[in-house]
């Protein structure tokens, strides 16, 4: 089965939200190293080169981020238990041991760029940090017949790119609750994989059952799932 990934709100240690910050570095000149094959984004979305399922460059990749409250001061390390993933701006910040494990499954499929975490008084976060970039991907993931609820194409127009020109692009409609969401996925698309992103459901990150497990079970900090949903041939 397949799970979406995706961090919990972070919190300080007393309830309150926290953020982190670019210090250096430009996310919006960030770009996928191969950028040959579309992954079905009309311009007007955007695309979230952190969930494309490519490498990245590390031209204007920001190397650290300086944390701050929800008031927009720079926070104290004191205030929070650091998760072991974290999100922001689209881009994942996971600890050393989320990447040990993510790699004991994908050796080597997967970017991970240090980064050094900064709260007030510049004081550094002593542990290692990466910026995890998820360097696979699916076009066709999905069965769209059986997923529910039904899932609707994008309509045609010029700035829409499609990665499969056969297949229109889905998306579940606005209002529908994530709860709601019954996506069936290929067998053969998916068998083997245990961490990728998928042009027909895109902005998410999607885990295996296996790697699912091994993370929870290690006890891992800021972690939240969607799922898991079927697999076409399991069960």
């Amino acid at each position: 089965m397949i799970s979406i990934m995706n961090n919990a709100l972070p919190t300080t240690k007393d309830g309150y939200g926290y953020g982190l910050q670019a210090v250096d570095g430009d996310m919006l000149k960030v770009r996928t190293v191969d950028r040959t094959v579309g992954f079905g984004f009309p311009q007007q979305f955007g695309v979230n080169w952190f969930r494309y399922g490519r490498r990245i460059t590390l031209e204007h990749l920001p190397m650290r981020w300086r944390a701050f409250s929800s008031s927009g001061k720079p926070l104290a390390r004191s205030r929070i238990d650091l998760p072991d993933l974290d999100s922001t701006q689209g881009a994942s910040i996971v600890s050393q041991r989320f990447r040990d494990i993510v790699e004991h499954f994908e050796p080597g499929v997967h970017q991970f760029e240090p980064v050094r975490l900064i709260f007030a008084g510049n004081e550094e976060e002593a542990r290692p940090f990466f910026l995890m970039v998820p360097c696979q991907r699916v076009v066709i993931s999905l069965d769209h017949g059986r997923t529910r609820p039904p899932m609707r194409a994008f309509p045609e127009r010029p700035d829409l790119v499609k990665p499969d020109p056969a297949r229109p692009l889905h998306f579940f409609a606005s209002g529908t609750s994530t709860a709601e969401w019954a996506p069936v996925f290929l067998r053969e698309a998916v068998a083997g994989k245990h961490l990728f992103c998928a042009a027909d459901f895109p902005r998410w990150l999607f885990v295996s059952t296996e790697l699912r497990q091994a993370l929870e079970g290690a006890g891992m900090l800021g972690m939240a799932f969607l799922g898991p949903y079927a697999v076409t041939g399991e069960g």
